[in-house]
């Protein structure tokens, strides 16, 4: 099938434009309902999700970004070199599959609904493990940039924008202060 212009024109016509955007609109909320229902049914008759907070260390979490951020910053135009403390709020928590089987107990006027749920484990090398369906890392809650362009306004603007895109941390929660030099 071969497009022309015409084709195109028409296709981009104002009356058809609208039409185009309504069918979308209507198609965009079509998908989301049907979403819903199969995420419901999915709920309902195959698994629920159960959380664990792990031991993983956050101090270990927190001093990997710090590295990974002072590398990246450092080759940021102005900045030199920079030393990065970042603070995290929480740990590192397992949200665990779970089987959830229910069952109904008719007794006359009263019905009795009872649940049981068991997490979900799997064979890997002889070992049984839970099985993990997503890994929530610790919130961060602040990050300390002590750099020697810190000291310029537009530096540090550069510095906490790419903070903030980097980590999803508002900027109000970062700080970019500049290195005292000896």
């Amino acid at each position: 099938m071969q497009w022309d212009m015409k084709r195109v024109k028409r296709l981009l016509s104002k009356e058809q434009r609208y039409k185009l955007v309504i069918f979308i609109g209507l198609l965009g909320i079509a998908l989301i309902f049907i979403s819903d229902i199969i995420s419901d049914t999915d709920k309902d008759v195959s698994s629920d999700i159960g959380t664990v907070q792990s031991s993983e260390d956050p101090d270990e979490y927190s001093a990997d970004i710090e590295n990974r951020l002072e590398k990246v910053l450092a080759t940021v135009s102005g900045v030199g070199q920079c030393d990065v403390m970042v603070t995290v709020s929480s740990t590192t928590e397992y949200i665990y599959a779970e089987n959830v089987t229910g069952s109904t107990d008719n007794n006359g006027e009263d019905n009795e609904q009872s649940y049981k749920k068991e997490i979900v484990f799997i064979e890997q090398n002889g070992e049984k493990e839970a099985l993990v369906r997503k890994t929530v890392r610790p919130q961060i809650s602040g990050v300390m940039i002590v750099c020697e362009g810190g000291g310029d306004v537009k530096v540090k603007e550069r510095v906490i924008r790419a903070v903030s895109t980097l980590l999803g941390v508002s900027s109000d929660k970062i700080c970019v202060e500049g290195r005292n030099i000896y």
